[in-house]
């Protein structure tokens, strides 16, 4: 028998190759948060990544001001036009999607933080010195594609919960989400 209940998960948890070069918290997944959402029965959608959709693999870091401009946001809403049928779908056929799972620290699927800089821009050859990279500062805000995807819930009046995992507190954050998980 189907469990019939389902979370949305932020591409990378699901493929760290997808992060940017550089960044390798885990090899190839977040194994246990994976294992935790099959031993809680929870089919998994993984929503698309905007960061290769707008940046490509051989990208630089960038800020959520960077993807926050009219035509990413467009691309983004693009990306997630399937993700809404599919939401609706499930959703009239009865299932439970209670959560989006997200990453905090990352400009796009941040939840309980992002990264942010008003300088973050320009030439590197040009710089002097990496002064720039001193501005970049986390924010208790969510990243700009779990910022569209809330406001696309609010307009659709769909009700769900957004979790994250903590990249530099990975076993925090799976305790965390192993009890959220637990309540629905």
């Amino acid at each position: 028998m189907r469990s019939k209940k389902m979370v949305l998960l932020s591409h990378c948890l699901l493929n760290v190759n997808s992060k940017v070069e550089g960044f390798n918290p885990f090899a190839a997944m977040f194994k246990e948060h994976l294992e935790l959402l099959h031993e809680e029965n929870y089919g998994i959608i993984q929503l698309p990544c905007p960061e290769i959709h707008l940046l490509g693999m051989r990208r630089w870091g960038v800020v959520k001001d960077q993807l926050s401009y009219p035509l990413a946001r467009s691309e983004m809403l693009r990306l997630l036009e399937p993700i809404r049928y599919q939401l609706t779908a499930y959703l009239d056929a009865g299932y439970s999607i209670p959560f989006v799972i997200g990453v905090d620290g990352s400009p796009s699927c941040g939840v309980r933080f992002t990264c942010r800089s008003d300088r973050w821009r320009g030439e590197m050859s040009s710089l002097e010195s990496l002064e720039l990279f001193k501005d970049i500062r986390i924010v208790p805000e969510k990243g700009a594609y779990m910022e569209l995807l809330e406001e696309l819930f609010r307009a659709e009046g769909i009700a769900i919960e957004f979790l994250s995992v903590d990249e530099e507190n990975p076993s925090e954050s799976l305790d965390e989400l192993r009890r959220r998980l637990r309540t629905f």
